[in-house]
């Protein structure tokens, strides 16, 4: 996103049309031998002011691209989805052909340093289903003086794309990526370079958030990895 980006949220109506086409994508991504989204879908998008497009990612994989047009970009995301069989489950699958039921998320690209190109990366190298990234720096104004950042409205495509993902797919993990200075946090250790969260702040952890983080941890050494809630009670993205 270009500091002189712009930024004007969806209609209602163009927020169900879009959810509407999503839909439709992410019910053709599963279908067998299908190479590219079908012709209803593309003219469904278009008509919205997006173009889908067919991408080769790291490992040859290939996904599908929902992006705005050049010529009427308003800060409505981008959107890659990687077509092929449910893996039935989040965690690593020996099949190389199945998807798994996972989401990455990049809210705040550029104002959060790196954490697109983090999503992008870890996205192409996994086998994610979907990654949803934004295209405006979360301050930018919307027509009304309020910040564009997706993590906090809920009247975007970002959010759209979201509610149709967790409305369809069932038992998956939404990784949201974000940015942190470790010197501004005076109760963490200072070799703190990942915080995990399930948002939850007072329920009791989700098995699969344990799961992950148990995971995360085997890998590094101690004090890298923090759990918000026990090692630190900021930023829990909740």
């Amino acid at each position: 996103p270009g500091r002189a980006a712009t930024f004007a949220p969806p209609t209602p109506q163009e927020r169900k049309r879009w959810s509407a086409a999503f839909a439709l994508l992410l019910t053709e991504a599963t279908e067998a031998g299908r190479a590219a989204p079908s012709e209803p879908v593309r003219t469904a998008f278009e008509a919205l002011g997006f173009v889908v497009e067919t991408l080769i990612v790291s490992q040859g994989d290939r996904v599908w691209g929902v992006f705005e047009r050049p010529e009427r970009r308003r800060g409505a995301g981008a959107y890659l989805v990687r077509p092929g069989p449910d893996a039935t489950g989040w965690m690593a699958s020996g099949n190389r052909s199945a998807v798994q039921r996972v989401v990455i998320m990049a809210p705040h690209p550029r104002a959060d340093r790196g954490t697109e190109l983090m999503a992008q990366r870890l996205f192409g190298l996994s086998r994610a289903r979907a990654l949803i990234q934004s295209t405006i720096h979360r301050r930018t104004p919307a027509p009304d003086g309020t910040d564009a950042d997706p993590a906090h409205r809920t009247d975007t495509y970002f959010q759209a794309a979201t509610e149709v993902l967790d409305a369809r797919i069932r038992d998956q993990i939404f990784l949201q990526l974000h940015g942190f200075e470790v010197k501004r946090h005076g109760d963490l250790d200072p070799d703190t370079a990942v915080i995990l969260s399930d948002g939850n702040p007072g329920g009791k952890s989700h098995p699969r958030y344990l799961a992950a983080a148990a995971a995360l941890r085997a890998r590094q050494r101690s004090g890298v990895v923090a759990l918000w809630g026990t090692d630190t009670k900021r930023l829990g993205g909740t």
